[in-house]
């Protein structure tokens, strides 16, 4: 069992990659997502856009984003799916996203 960490499975069902229909620009140290045609889908924004291994590919829509140095996942329409709140986010294959996440432990209290 990992101490201080929780791991969730974020299961998107159905999902496609779609890596190539997209690419990722920069602007003033952000960055953003576009489409084949160059249209901005998700404005420069983050900090970065994919997976934190440092892949990026785009799922059914979805996709990582990394906001002060913690990940989150949101849609092609910047729509947030989750908050910022991730250590890690992984794209597994197929379906699943692995996601880790840093929980602070419970100190006991001691009832009179």
């Amino acid at each position: 069992m990992i101490r201080g960490a929780a791991i969730l499975i974020l299961i998107f069902s159905g999902f496609v990659c779609q890596a190539d229909s997209f690419s990722i620009f920069e602007e003033n140290g952000k960055v953003g997502i576009r489409n084949q045609k160059g249209d901005v889908l998700v404005p420069a924004a983050f900090e970065a856009l994919g997976w934190s291994d440092g892949s990026f590919s785009v799922i059914e829509n979805v996709t990582g984003y990394r906001l002060n140095n913690h990940w989150g996942i949101l849609n092609l329409k910047k729509e947030f799916i989750t908050q910022a709140t991730y250590e890690s986010l992984v794209y597994a294959g197929a379906e699943y996203v692995i996601a880790r996440k840093k929980l602070t432990p419970r100190k006991p209290k001691l009832v009179a």
